[in-house]
């Protein structure tokens, strides 16, 4: 009897902490995936906020296009910053955008060519990553296949 006893403590015990450990490691998991997501949130808005104090001043992003004679650009991720930075340059005299560069390509209606990541793409002076955050990933997968200039959207913000 003490014997069935001390297995059933002992069962309960290991289970609560085998329960346990497994509970902290969903949570730590959660809250690093929130911190990333956060972290993301704040280079954002720190971008944003650049690029609308250069807004303010009168700059436009397409000098430093034209400085660095990027005369045809490519966008990669057309969310928000690709749609912004497409909206600035579209109109250029001096620069083309020739196509953007996204995943969801097959959701994306625009009257401009779009190509996902692994296909083949056009040449062009430069690609603009535009989702800084994964910038050193991106420009890992797209420097196997292509030969030409790639940046970030926050090194062009920050050169100005």
């Amino acid at each position: 009897m003490k014997k069935t006893k001390f297995l059933i403590v002992l069962c309960f015990v290991s289970g609560c902490i085998i329960g346990g450990f497994l509970i902290w490691r969903l949570a730590d998991k959660a809250i690093c995936e929130q911190s990333k997501s956060l972290n993301r949130a704040k280079s954002y808005y720190e971008l944003l906020n650049q690029w609308v104090k250069l807004k303010i001043e009168g700059k436009k992003l397409e000098k430093y296009f034209v400085d660095n004679s990027y005369k045809t650009i490519a966008i990669y991720g057309y969310a928000e910053l690709g749609h912004r930075l497409y909206d600035e340059l579209k109109d250029s005299k001096e620069t083309k955008i020739k196509y953007i560069i996204d995943q969801n390509k097959d959701n994306l209606y625009e009257n401009i060519d779009i190509y996902k990541p692994e296909d083949i793409l056009p040449q062009v002076d430069v690609i603009v990553i535009t989702p800084i955050f994964a910038y050193a990933e991106i420009e890992r997968n797209l420097i196997e296949r292509i030969d030409y200039k790639i940046v970030s959207l926050s090194d062009v913000i920050a050169e100005m």
